[in-house]
């Protein structure tokens, strides 16, 4: 297997170049999960099935990106980032492609399945190279830009999606993936060095795992961070599975508009996240974490408010939602980079519980909303408070021996 992921050099030219082919495939393996949202209510008919099938089809993604994160992490140093990216590259591009032809709602939950786990690789292999290839100021920007890519393709593809339905119908959304996904994968193949360059052989091992792990969850530092990021990041995802049932079918905008009720909050969070790596210079992460919880938390509550108040009131729904994305792309790296340096020691065992986090809180968080979900904002401005307010509580419990920083 390494022979077969051979690494390009360490140059100044791949350092500077590979970030970008990495962006790259990061937003479309994200976008994959989101640019059909505009076609999810004309899919009940097409299927002949019911809102809760379809619905669930995000779910599975999540899940199949969750589901394996533990386990991937440990691969990656076992075999090295290249083989674990390279591999779940081709597991997501030959699952894009039986999403595009599927003609069974079973067909596509299935494959949306195995989407997620092409995805799950990307999800441990990204933070963890540019914590491992890049140091301070630059990896915390480069981080911001990841997050920013990361977020902007639930928030971007369903603006294109809705265009792309519209014009060429569902299936063009996912060649539209397959396409950017080879190109991403391909310029990774020839410019990404291998930043794990001492493989540990017993990283597989049954009692190695279950140690590290063991460690991990022992460290409070570690846990708190680890939890508040993956509950926030839960809080988009919740809101991005009611959000085209209630946008479209409940208020009546039309599926190829949808895409721009998303571009504030796009705009809120990309403007937040790019203005981290100035802030970073002049701020701690303590500080810029603490206000970008302060805001998500009064985005939360202030979508419920609103719900109540104005429950058909689409201004209050995307408007809440865009405080909420600021405050997250001010939280959101500072918030990732102390996650990982809570635990330097164990590099893809660390990123592999980020992203489970993520998964796993955005998998919960995308179910409760099709469980509960009543043709309301309030049932999903429910969910989304609930995760915030969570994430403050779990962090509160750390105790005094967690400084202020993890008690967001």
């Amino acid at each position: 297997m390494a022979n077969l992921f051979n690494s390009p050099a360490k140059s100044a030219g791949n350092l500077l170049w590979f970030p970008f082919f990495l962006f790259l495939y990061s937003f479309t393996g994200n976008v994959s999960n989101d640019i059909y949202m505009p076609s999810m209510p004309v899919l009940v008919n097409i299927f002949n099935t019911n809102d809760h099938l379809i619905q669930m089809t995000l779910a599975m993604w999540f899940l199949g990106d969750a589901a394996p994160q533990l386990l991937m992490g440990p691969i990656a140093d076992r075999y090295g980032r290249r083989a674990l990216l390279f591999t779940g590259g081709m597991t997501f591009l030959l699952a894009t492609f039986i999403c595009a032809i599927s003609s069974h709602i079973g067909y596509l939950i299935i494959a949306r399945f195995f989407q997620g786990v092409g995805v799950c690789s990307l999800t441990i292999v990204g933070f963890v190279v540019i914590h491992e290839l890049f140091q301070g100021h630059q990896c915390v920007r480069l981080l911001s830009f990841l997050t920013v890519f990361n977020s902007a393709a639930p928030l971007l593809g369903p603006l294109i999606g809705g265009y792309v339905f519209l014009l060429l119908g569902w299936r063009a959304n996912f060649v539209i993936v397959l396409v950017l996904g080879l190109v991403g994968i391909l310029g990774l193949w020839k410019l990404m060095p291998e930043s794990k360059t001492n493989l540990d052989y017993t990283a597989l091992q049954p009692k190695v795992l279950l140690n590290n792990y063991i460690s991990l969850f022992k460290n409070r530092l570690f846990m708190c961070h680890l939890i508040a990021y993956g509950l926030f990041f839960g809080g988009i995802i919740a809101y991005l599975s009611g959000a085209p049932f209630v946008i479209i079918k409940q208020l009546g905008i039309p599926a190829q508009y949808f895409g721009l009720t998303q571009l504030f909050i796009f705009g809120a969070f990309i403007l937040t996240s790019l203005l981290v790596g100035k802030f970073v210079k002049r701020y701690s992460n303590r500080s810029i974490i603490l206000t970008g919880s302060i805001l998500i938390v009064f985005a939360a509550v202030l979508m419920l408010i609103m719900s109540l108040c104005f429950p058909q009131n689409l201004y209050g729904f995307v408007g809440a939602m865009m405080l909420y994305a600021a405050g997250f792309g001010l939280a959101g790296s500072p918030l990732a980079k102390e996650t990982l340096s809570a635990s330097p020691h164990w590099g893809g065992f660390s990123a592999a519980m980020l992203g489970f986090s993520m998964t796993g809180f955005s998998s919960l968080g995308s179910f409760v909303v099709s469980v509960v979900y009543n043709q309301t904002i309030f049932s999903v401005a429910v969910v989304i408070l609930v995760m915030t307010v969570v994430a403050l509580l779990v962090c509160s419990l750390a105790g005094n021996k967690v400084k202020i920083r993890t008690e967001l």
